[in-house]
């Protein structure tokens, strides 16, 4: 009986953070299957701070994804790969858990590099209009918009190229698609990436606070240290990091990652994105986070007749 589904192999290595291919959201018996063979086949053995911490040293599958695990997860694969039983009879983790727990002569790591014609599953091609108040110019790595027809078949792992009303059918820029945040509206979006913003009021009794703070450690300072130049020193220390308290991790590099260069509060983002989206749009079809990677030139996507 002919199988339904292609079986997944491994088709490279990449490092742990590698943002371009995305994470599978689970492992099963596939894919553990494919690695193993992998890991057979060549003699790699390494432990699971390798596998997170040294370049290289993560599983790429032919549909595109990378397989990653905890120390645990990957030292069970170890296990597996080289029939490996703790003293209960089940397979034991701890022989692939860290480098340490394996010999430095027989330790064996992958060269780091993905086959992409061996990548059978291929995204598809999608194209957007930049927000109007953007040019061809804008580089993305989030495009954060309102939910729509031109957005709600775009899925992990496909392609997304981008033009404006008049470019006359030519995309500017193309991306790889390689996470979607999806909410009633932008501020859900932001918060669940950034965490909740802090009041105005919060803000300022925290800056107050940690001011004190330091005036206290620049009078201990002033006390305790008898010579200049460590005295200066160390209060240009203290100077040095008071500045004005925000603990909203949205900064003006986010909003650079947004296409909104410039902008360093988030009440000025919100701002920008719904003079884009009316407020009215957003709340009626929901808002959408697209996670975008440079395309790669392997990947070889040509957006020629789709506009």
């Amino acid at each position: 009986m002919e199988e339904s589904k292609q079986k997944v192999k491994v088709v490279g290595w990449v490092d742990y953070g590698d943002g371009y291919f995305p994470s599978r959201e689970k492992n099963d018996a596939d894919v553990l299957d494919a690695i193993v063979e992998e890991i057979r086949a060549h003699g790699y053995l390494f432990g699971g701070d390798a596998h997170q911490d040294k370049s290289g040293c993560t599983p790429v599958l032919s549909d595109g994804t990378k397989a990653i695990f905890s120390w645990r997860g990957w030292g069970y694969v170890i296990a597996v790969a080289y029939d490996l039983h703790g003293s209960d009879g089940k397979y034991d983790h701890l022989c692939g858990y860290m480098d340490d727990m394996i010999k430095p002569e027989a330790r064996r790591y992958p060269v780091k590099g993905v086959d992409f014609s061996a990548i059978t599953v291929k995204g598809k091609k999608h194209v957007l209009c930049y927000a109007p108040s953007m040019s061809e110019r804008t580089w993305l790595s989030l495009d954060m918009r309102a939910d729509g027809e031109d957005t709600a078949g775009i899925s992990v792992g496909d392609y997304v190229g981008y033009t404006t009303k008049e470019a006359g059918g030519y995309c500017f820029n193309a991306f790889k698609v390689t996470r979607i945040y999806r909410d009633k509206n932008f501020e859900n979006i932001l918060d669940g990436m950034y965490g909740k913003a802090k009041t105005e009021e919060e803000m300022l009794a925290k800056e107050a606070e940690i001011k004190a703070k330091k005036a206290a450690a620049a009078e201990r300072i002033m006390a305790e240290e008898k010579d200049k130049t460590i005295r200066d020193y160390k209060l240009s220390l203290i100077d040095g990091i008071v500045r004005k308290y925000n603990d909203d991790r949205f900064n003006a590099l986010a909003a650079d990652k947004f296409g909104y260069p410039g902008l360093t509060r988030r009440s000025d983002m919100l701002e920008a994105l719904y003079k884009d989206y009316p407020r009215e749009e957003v709340e009626k079809h929901g808002a959408v986070c697209l996670e975008l990677h440079c395309i790669r030139d392997e990947d070889d996507v040509d957006f020629n007749g789709l506009i």
